[in-house]
């Protein structure tokens, strides 16, 4: 209560200042006529005054008053110097005029006045920072890709890191089940190559129980079909058929494939049904073949879904398996439409919180995500670029390792190339990438859920700051100590000093 009235006092005393410093050296100008005169937008706040004013209103609330000096870049001082120069400007008019900046004047002092938070939006008060991840180098693995099946793909975009779903090298395609132990590995040398030329490592994604693994029909006495939704959820009839297969494919792939993720969204009956004894039983049989046949590869827990019943099999499974099975922990990132400040955290905490103690630092993979379906979202072109910019944003201030983006070419989920060329969204993927990796990620922030800035060292060592609103526009940010202005269609432009209107496209200033 005490803050409160102390608050409510300073903006008074603002108020009262502002508008008797106008008067009253209007009056001293008319009586000292034929001497020079103050030039518009000269006036200011007595420096005591306004020390006395954002001690209590900016210090006392954020602590952000040091060495006798505010943090003048926040709004709080543009609008206190905004009012100051439309007074002055209205003592040195007539008519229209005056009454104009004499407007403008009282509409910068209600801004003022407004009852929110007070010097939090400029460059130094945006809040501390949220997450987990501070100082964070970004690696060009971090923006991963699903290039799907098209192993002859060329993509508009950096592709670093490549992961193997929807790609047609599920088990029930790769083996047969015949008497010879055969097994296509065509397709998945094809998509190898691919990730070869693009120098992006690969994450190979287990899943799709073949037929006669799930019915024990073995052998099969010619190659068919083995793919059917009436099995592909279920575990195999005999766990030699699941230990002969990865043993094969970790041989035929050693050095070639990076990661191993152990199932694809094991908490979704419609992939997987066969109980959680089976699947912690084969997430330990096939880690014990990776880890022994190719030491450098890592070995990923079965992703889960973004859902209250991912979250308790994710605890559920590593409550029951043993430590040092797992290198990482895989999980799916659809905000089904929504914007990624309001499911990205929310996910992430949910995730920490199914983590057993002694997974606590074990990093985490988002493997799969996106805004979902293309009809879940926006289709402004703005809002596209914008969405990319913030999800990857997010992940990375969530302490996210990498984060696997569905898909590049996929005309119904979160299209990054239309067939022809890039989408919106595609080219702020680009530009993302171009702005983030080999720069050191410092944190990200915000004070009000509204404003977020990024604060960041680029990889040519240069300060700059990724900003953007979530609701409503911010006037008058300040760039002071930026050069240009960088926007996520591949634009660039100088600041020229002069304070920036943010919005819900995140732009980039760098110095």
């Amino acid at each position: 209560m005490l803050l409160r009235r102390r608050r409510q006092l300073a903006v008074a005393m603002l108020g009262a200042l502002v508008f008797s410093s106008a008067i009253a050296l209007s009056a001293r100008a008319s009586a000292t006529d034929g001497k020079r005169r103050h030039p518009p937008g000269a006036l200011r706040l007595p420096r005591a005054s306004v020390r006395r004013i954002s001690g209590v209103v900016c210090g006392e609330v954020h602590g952000r008053w040091t060495s006798g000096r505010m943090a003048s870049s926040g709004y709080f001082l543009t609008d206190v110097s905004q009012a100051h120069k439309y007074a002055s400007l209205a003592r040195h008019a007539r008519g229209r005029e005056r009454q104009r900046d004499q407007s403008r004047a009282r509409s910068y002092l209600r801004r003022v006045k407004q009852a929110q938070p007070l010097c939090i939006r400029g460059a130094s008060g945006i809040g501390a920072y949220i997450g987990t991840s501070r100082n964070v180098y970004v690696s060009p693995q971090f923006f991963g890709q699903h290039l799907m099946f098209e192993w002859g793909l060329d993509p508009a975009v950096p592709v670093h890191a490549m992961r193997l779903w929807d790609s047609n090298t599920q088990w029930c395609r790769i083996d047969a089940g015949t008497t010879s132990n055969e097994y296509d590995f065509g397709q998945l040398d094809a998509l190898l190559a691919q990730a070869s030329t693009l120098n992006a490592d690969v994450d190979f994604t287990f899943g799709d129980t073949p037929q006669w693994a799930a019915g024990g029909w073995y052998p099969q006495f010619a190659s068919a079909d083995q793919c059917s939704d009436n099995s592909s959820a279920l575990a195999p009839a005999d766990e030699s058929y699941w230990t002969n297969f990865v043993t094969a494919l970790v041989t035929h792939a050693q050095g070639r494939i990076h990661a191993y993720e152990l199932w694809n969204e094991v908490d979704y009956p419609p992939y997987w049904s066969g109980g959680m004894a089976a699947i912690v039983r084969m997430s330990v049989d096939a880690a014990q073949i990776i880890h022994s046949i190719d030491p450098s590869a890592l070995v990923l827990s079965p992703s889960i879904t973004d859902s209250s019943e991912g979250y308790a099999f994710l605890h559920q499974y590593l409550s029951s398996l043993p430590p040092g099975t797992i290198d990482a922990i895989a999980v799916h990132s659809y905000t089904d439409g929504a914007w990624p400040e309001d499911t990205v955290p929310a996910e992430m905490k949910a995730v920490r919180a199914a983590l057993p103690p002694e997974y606590a630092r074990t990093p985490i993979w988002s493997t799969e995500g996106g805004w979902g379906l293309n009809s879940q979202f926006s289709s402004s072109p703005s809002d596209q670029r914008a969405f990319v910019a913030r999800y990857d944003l997010q992940m990375l201030a969530q302490g996210v390792a990498r984060s696997y983006w569905y898909a590049y070419e996929n005309s119904q989920w979160g299209s990054l190339w239309d067939g022809t060329t890039l989408t919106p969204a595609g080219v702020a993927t680009a530009t993302l990438n171009a702005w983030l990796v080999g720069g050191t990620l410092r944190g990200c922030r915000t004070a009000d859920n509204n404003l977020w800035a990024c604060d960041l060292a680029t990889s040519a060592g240069r300060r700059a700051q990724i900003v953007w609103v979530t609701k409503r526009v911010v006037r008058d940010y300040p760039t002071t100590g930026f050069r240009t202005v960088n926007t996520l269609d591949g634009g660039s432009s100088r600041t020229g000093r002069f304070p920036l209107t943010v919005k819900t496209e995140p732009v980039l200033l760098s110095s």
